[in-house]
């Protein structure tokens, strides 16, 4: 696995005191511990979730207090469900699942429900933590993914470089650009690709065969809570839904890590709709996103198509990567991002470039980008790139 599972410590003296066995938490590649007793909490969390959920929301669950960990760690333990999201989650194998904005030990969380699964991702700082309960098991998953340029506790920082651009002539569609004569008569030139209410917004993530990743990982991580801010504060009134996909011959298995990696996965892209019949070539509003264990290209953590539908993103980025190109495929821009005051300390926005040894992620569009996404799902790309006829190649 490429995300850390952290496990209790030792307990060999509660074990020897208390003459009982020492438990631990384990990710999916160790075997369960023995099952739990029927009234367990832990086990018996997600059915508690889901009862609270139907009775009404907001609705307030007590997290149990599990063996996994000492009870000064969990000193907070209250989910607060506040409101369902217009989020589908999309994963073979599983029904679909649900999203749901609320507070877990008093910090702003992303709920997902999905299978036997929730799945509540905290973004902090310097990352996003992950408590996962599994319906009938007494395990709960923690996950604390950090970025990588995170400086270790009693270390300094080491800034490193987010972000890169160019711009590359070409068209980003699979459709003849508008004349520049029809510009003019258009108006923003929308008509021209499709009418803005024909489809909804629609994410696939393709995860790359190298990497050793479960789709609800990946969404837990790197998706969940901007999704959620997406839905809640961009675009409330749209349906939005997110699709996982992965082990598909000719297209999670591509190779990458070349200057026209991103080219070839356009190309791949296009064949796999056919296939699939998808609706790329005929919306703006589908964005696909190949998710890699190293970069797509060389010195990108991340590229995309700026206001096209496919992008590239490698788990060594930070844990924005995944929200940071699917927002160039959207419309935002690096400059329009921000710094902000929130909390105790400075942060930056979604689309941020640059670096500084102590300025972490707000984990949010600037109020400029948002506009920007919120009138590209609207109104279709800028005109300006239609009367150009020519996209941006974003390296990140």
């Amino acid at each position: 696995m490429f995300l850390p599972v952290f496990r209790a410590g030792p307990c060999l003296l509660a074990a020897l005191l208390l003459a009982t066995p020492c438990a631990f938490a384990h990710g999916p590649e160790h075997p369960l511990p023995p099952a739990a007793p029927a009234d367990d909490p832990v086990s018996g969390f997600v059915e508690a979730f889901d009862k609270a959920v139907a009775a009404g929301l907001p609705a307030d669950i007590a997290v149990p207090v599990d063996v996994h960990r000492p009870r000064r760690d969990v000193a907070a333990a209250q989910l607060v469900v506040q409101d369902a999201l217009n989020i589908e989650v999309d994963i073979p194998g599983m029904p679909a699942g649900r999203m749901y904005r609320g507070l877990f030990g008093g910090r702003e969380a992303a709920i997902t429900r999905i299978g036997t699964q929730v799945d509540i991702s905290v973004p902090v700082r310097d990352g996003v933590d992950v408590t996962g309960y599994t319906a009938g098991s007494p395990d709960v998953l923690r996950e604390r993914v950090r970025n990588p340029d995170a400086p270790e506790p009693g270390r300094r920082p080491v800034p490193r470089p987010r972000d890169e651009s160019h711009v590359m002539p070409g068209w980003p569609f699979d459709m003849d650009p508008p004349l520049l004569s029809e510009q003019a008569s258009l108006g923003r030139g929308v008509r021209a690709i499709e009418d803005p209410l024909a489809y909804s917004p629609h994410f696939f993530v393709l995860i790359h065969d190298d990497l050793d990743a479960r789709p609800l990982h990946i969404h837990s991580v790197f998706a969940a809570w901007w999704l959620t801010e997406l839905a809640r504060k961009i675009l409330p009134a749209e349906n939005i839904r997110m699709s996982y996909r992965y082990r598909i011959p000719g297209v999670t298995d591509m190779p990458y890590g070349y200057p026209e990696a991103l080219d070839n996965w356009h190309e791949t892209v296009k064949a796999y709709a056919e296939l699939y019949g998808l609706a790329h070539g005929k919306t703006y509003k589908h964005k696909y996103l190949l998710m890699s264990r190293d970069r797509p290209m060389t010195d990108a953590f991340g590229v995309a198509f700026e206001g096209g539908n496919e992008a590239m993103a490698s788990t060594e980025g930070r844990v924005n990567i995944v929200a940071h190109e699917f927002g160039h495929t959207l419309g935002a821009e690096h400059g329009l991002a921000e710094r902000r005051y929130e909390g105790w300390w400075w942060c930056v926005t979604n689309m941020a470039t640059g670096t500084d040894d102590l300025i972490g992620d707000c984990h949010r569009f600037s109020y400029d980008n948002a506009r920007r996404i919120r009138s590209y799902l609207r109104h279709g790309p800028d005109p300006e790139v239609l009367a150009e006829r020519s996209f941006s190649m974003i390296l990140n």
